[in-house]
């Protein structure tokens, strides 16, 4: 600190002034580089960038609300008991799956066949629980050859 103090008392005034004129310079300069110009950078390119979120934004809406009128449309129909095993038994016709019995009991839907395809199977439950709501309360199933099984089941509307 001795030989700044030293240095500084030998300059000349005049001296004095341009040192300090060129050091408030160059800290004028550090501060720009390091915090304005990447600052300005930043806003340059989000300025930029605005219009394509905005469209993003309604794009993004849209979707959410097509979504929530999707989920109302497929809330499917409720039905329970006798009405529900007939609906049930037409579905599982339909799918080709004409061996499954289905019996209501319990407050379940039994559902029990031998030598039924696995992936017609499990599609009908799919279509079942979209369209009436059903769940799975117990199912066992056996494997058989060639994607056969054998099936029982029991399902029920929460």
């Amino acid at each position: 600190m001795k030989a700044l103090d030293e240095f500084w008392e030998a300059r000349s005034n005049q001296e004095k002034n341009l040192i300090t004129i060129a050091f408030v310079v160059m800290l004028v300069a550090f501060v720009f580089a390091v915090a304005v110009e990447p600052a300005w950078l930043a806003r340059s390119r989000l300025r930029a960038a605005l219009p394509q979120l905005q469209q993003q934004i309604v794009h993004m809406q849209q979707q959410s609300q097509q979504a929530q009128r999707l989920t109302a449309q497929g809330q499917g129909t409720t039905l329970s008991g006798e009405p529900l095993r007939k609906a049930l038994t037409d579905a599982a016709r339909q799918r080709g799956l004409s061996t499954l019995a289905m019996r209501f009991e319990g407050g379940a839907i039994q559902s029990q066949g031998n030598g039924i395809n696995f992936a017609d199977w499990v599609a009908w439950l799919e279509d079942a629980r979209r369209q009436y709501r059903v769940r799975v309360l117990e199912a066992h199933v056996i494997a058989q050859k060639d994607g056969l099984v054998d099936v029982r089941a029991a399902l029920a509307v929460p």
